[in-house]
């Protein structure tokens, strides 16, 4: 009489000549046909196959179905040539892809893929090497973006016992004592420039120190004590630049008339009011209406969130294109703003998925809707998101204003809005919990004449000699 073993083994190898892997294993198991040379000849075959699979989809960069052979290849073998050779083959791909991310500052989904390798029980030297070696590459590139340079090299110096990490970190280390030279010079300079209280220099060497040092405690103050002392003197060079005969209008021959000159007087207002500003959290959102220039809208909150047009999206910035629901959010954070992708994005066409620090200028693609950010005044937080491709929002605007202590109006390039036909600035600000504006000269709000500045609602109308703008509140 036929054994029951030789029909079983037959279904397993025609399984195996249909590709049904999984089920020929499953049968070789349930039978223990391993134990006849038969059997054993079949599990060699399949368990070739299955290197040769896992090879085809590790080229192919397909890692989780190849582990999946892997683990195909023990389950019928054990720990057998074959599967030491594919796992070493693996990890090599795994730990050429971290290597990749690591340089790339991609921590997080480097220390994940190591983490999977754990999971999977693999724990050789290798990995928990290349661990610490991740570990120690992201504490100095923290050390380093807050301008802590000393340290950050030390960091690094622990790694060149290892003759390969020591040439693959070289040219880091340079680029840390390189920086650490011109952030101590910068250092220095700004240190001066704010005991001289030098702030217009003090921005300027802050600014500087910050593309070294993006995090640096130091720099980010200066802008801070900066905005503090002249934030809401923005437009005291438009006073600067004022004609003569017009600041002697306001009485003297000199424009020292009882009162003083128009310098002193919006200086004096400021000084007064200047520890006094406080946020406005519950500020909504509002349109300004800038007569021949455009309308804006504009977004006081600290995050605000960006994603589709869509009656009940509840987003900040509604936009009419392919994105996402709630594609980002944007949070402003001391002096800078963080990017936080909620589905995937390119900044400066590099896919992030995790939160980033946004500079100027820096360019953000979700799928076929692109944006630049801009921080464009030195010496305010406030932000602007202009659409660089063909797509707006819903209601349109010209461009979206991230309201933070102040936005500055005027014909300088590095306004917030250019409004090219005005004489001077004007200033919408934040105080005492209300909207205010400022200009060098009277202008009238809801027909009431002010001297220079005055408090505004979300529905008021602002006009100047040469100016006209005015709030209009969002609905819904």
């Amino acid at each position: 009489m036929f054994q029951s073993w030789r029909i079983k083994l037959r279904e397993a190898d025609t399984a195996y000549r249909q590709g049904r892997y999984d089920d020929a294993i499953r049968m070789l198991a349930a039978e223990d046909m391993q134990a006849t040379l038969p059997g054993r000849r079949l599990a060699l075959k399949l368990t070739n196959s299955l290197l040769k699979r896992g090879r085809r989809r590790l080229v192919a960069a397909d890692m989780s179905e190849a582990w999946k052979d892997f683990d195909r290849i023990v389950l019928v073998a054990g720990e057998c040539e074959r599967a030491s050779t594919l796992r070493d083959e693996l990890l090599d791909a795994v730990f050429a892809d971290c290597r990749e991310l690591m340089a790339s500052g991609d921590y997080t989904r480097c220390l994940k893929k190591l983490d999977d390798l754990t999971r999977r029980g693999m724990h050789h030297e290798s990995v928990v090497s290349l661990r610490e070696t991740v570990r120690r590459v992201r504490s100095a590139d923290h050390l380093a973006q807050h301008g802590k340079f000393a340290e950050a090299i030390e960091q690094l110096k622990l790694l060149q016992s290892n003759e390969t990490e020591s040439k693959q970190f070289a040219s880091r280390l340079s680029d840390y004592r390189s920086r650490q030279g011109i952030g101590r010079e910068l250092s220095e300079e700004l240190h001066r420039a704010m005991i001289k209280r030098d702030w217009t220099v003090a921005v300027q060497h802050a600014e500087q120190l910050l593309e070294v040092a993006p995090l640096s405690a130091l720099a980010l103050d200066a802008r801070k004590q900066a905005w503090a002392q002249a934030g809401t003197r923005v437009s005291h060079t438009a006073v600067i630049d004022r004609p003569i005969d017009d600041t002697a209008k306001l009485g003297g021959k000199n424009g020292s008339a009882k009162g003083g000159d128009v310098t002193s007087r919006v200086n004096e207002e400021v000084d007064k009011n200047e520890d006094k500003v406080v946020p406005i959290p519950d500020l909504e959102r509002f349109f300004l209406w800038v007569d021949g220039v455009g309308g804006y809208l504009v977004c006081p909150a600290e995050t605000i969130t960006v994603g589709q047009a869509l009656p009940m999206a509840g987003v900040d910035v509604p936009v009419l294109g392919d994105v996402s629901r709630r594609h980002i959010t944007i949070r402003r954070s001391g002096e800078g703003y963080i990017l936080d992708p909620i589905v995937e994005t390119r900044l400066n066409g590099t896919v992030i998925d995790r939160p980033t620090l946004l500079k100027d200028g820096d360019r953000v693609k979700m799928s076929a809707v692109e944006i630049r950010f801009r921080q464009p005044h030195a010496l305010s937080s406030t932000a602007c998101l202009d659409f660089v491709s063909r797509h707006g929002t819903q209601p349109s605007a010209d461009g979206v204003i991230l309201l933070a202590d102040s936005c500055v109006l005027g014909p300088r390039k590095e306004n917030h809005v250019v409004c090219r036909d005005w004489e001077h600035d004007v200033v919408l600000f934040r105080q005492k919990e209300r909207l205010h504006c400022r200009a060098v000269t009277s202008f009238e709000i809801d027909g009431q004449l002010t001297d220079g500045h005055g408090t505004l609602e979300l529905a008021s109308q602002v006009r100047g000699d040469d100016f006209s703008l005015s709030l209009e509140p969002m609905r819904g």
